[in-house]
């Protein structure tokens, strides 16, 4: 447990739409869903041990990769005034338009 979670530094909507990008499979076999993501910030805001956890198996690498490419963009959580590597999760939601 921590005092305050860790952060995605920026606008994540607008990161979402500049990084995601709809797996054709998916597309073409009209597959919508949320997928969720559980990965650690570590101190220096970098992600690792990424893994979808739910969602649709054609949406799952896409999400894991939106939160790779993320890496770097997190405030670590914190722990009495001092940041530290803390789990994190994320629902990404793939609908098509």
């Amino acid at each position: 447990s921590v005092d305050i979670p860790a952060t995605f530094q920026g606008n994540w909507i607008q990161y979402l739409s500049n990084t995601m990008e709809y797996p054709i499979i998916a597309q073409s076999n009209g597959i919508e869903d949320s997928v969720t993501i559980k990965y650690i910030v570590d101190l220096d805001g970098k992600v690792i041990n990424i893994k979808a956890v739910s969602g649709s198996p054609e949406l799952r690498l896409e999400a894991e990769h939106v939160i790779r490419m993320s890496s770097g963009m997190w405030k670590p959580a914190q722990l009495y005034g001092k940041p530290v590597k803390a789990y994190a999760s994320q629902k990404i939601t793939f609908k098509l338009e």
